[in-house]
């Protein structure tokens, strides 16, 4: 006599001890009271889980789960915001894909896969901001968006699309920069900087970078983003209780961020444009040029989303040491 409920059971069983053995357990000093509890909370959710990867109705997410297990070690450790549950990680993850199989589609990507979201010419043509999803940031979200200079990654957003009420924002959970490169010390950071300070008119590429994400929500018609508080950080959780690379609160706090009841600073995705009048006069013709340069992104990040533009393409590189060529 068959079982096949039961053997269905046992396969699920099966994967998550496997993903808790490497991902987790021997990631993390966790004694045996926490592997139990970690076992505990898993399988009142082991049906949920196995639909991920057999008849989930969600199609990227089946894709997703079938791909890598990446994506059950993101749910069952701690994940882009300390203070979610096991619950709301599942419905964040879920969320995620939902909006990829709909208005989201630019960030179908496998975990070795990358597109660069729009072109750059001429004095721009060193800059590239970069979407990807490499699996050693993805505990912080489920897509990245960076600024890279040559081959450098500068800058980089790691964020996930929930729902807030009847709407969706970007959650960022990361914000990081310079990781993953090869320069030569303070000096050609410095050097490096000064290019970047004139290329983008004044501009900070973290800032232009926040910028792009606004942009890109915007064409998609989301209103906010959520960038995670310093207190709710994933890396202060107190499984993995490591260094933050930035001062988190005060970058949003910065750009009009207004701390929410989920542990999030909510920015809004319009840019906005400071009238001339209140600008300096020695300061307007390199405003006038920020703001162009700013309106022809907006204009081709539009036909992008619109069009669903992108070409694909395949890194070989591998976690911190990625280099996209």
């Amino acid at each position: 006599m068959q079982y096949p409920k039961l053997n269905t059971h046992f396969k699920a069983i099966n994967t998550f001890w496997q993903i808790l053995a490497k991902d987790i357990f021997d990631q993390y000093s966790v004694s045996f009271l926490k592997k139990l509890y970690f076992i505990a909370l898993i399988i009142p959710h082991l049906g949920r889980f196995y639909a991920w990867k057999t008849s989930h109705k969600i199609v990227k997410l089946n894709e997703e789960a079938n791909s890598s297990n990446q994506i059950f070690a993101s749910v069952l450790s701690p994940y882009l915001n300390k203070n979610w549950t096991l619950i709301n990680r599942i419905n964040a993850i879920e969320q995620h894909y939902r909006a990829v199989d709909g208005f989201a589609s630019l960030l179908a990507l496998a975990p070795n896969q990358y597109f660069d979201l729009i072109e750059f010419k001429d004095a721009y043509a060193d800059v590239r901001i970069v979407i990807d999803k490499p699996d050693w940031m993805r505990v912080e979200g489920e897509a990245v968006i960076s600024f890279f200079y040559n081959q450098h990654r500068i800058h980089h957003f790691v964020f996930t699309i929930i729902q807030h009420g009847d709407t969706y924002v970007i959650a960022i959970g990361g914000v990081q920069g310079w990781g993953g490169t090869d320069l030569n010390g303070a000096a050609e950071v410095k050097e490096i900087n000064v290019k970047l300070n004139k290329i983008l008119h004044g501009l900070h590429p973290k800032i232009f970078l926040l910028y792009m994400l606004k942009m890109l929500g915007a064409a998609w018609g989301l209103k906010a983003i959520w960038g995670v508080s310093d207190a709710n950080y994933r890396a202060n959780h107190w499984l993995v209780n490591s260094a933050k690379l930035s001062n988190y609160d005060i970058f949003w706090i910065d750009h009009s961020g207004v701390l929410n009841q989920q542990g999030f600073y909510a920015i809004s995705t319009e840019v906005k444009i400071k009238p001339y009048n209140e600008i300096p006069a020695n300061k307007r013709a390199r405003f006038r040029h920020r703001y162009a340069m700013l309106e022809q992104i907006r204009a081709q990040l539009t036909q992008v989303v619109q069009n669903n533009q992108r070409m694909i393409k395949t890194h070989g590189g591998v976690e911190p040491s990625l280099t996209i060529n």
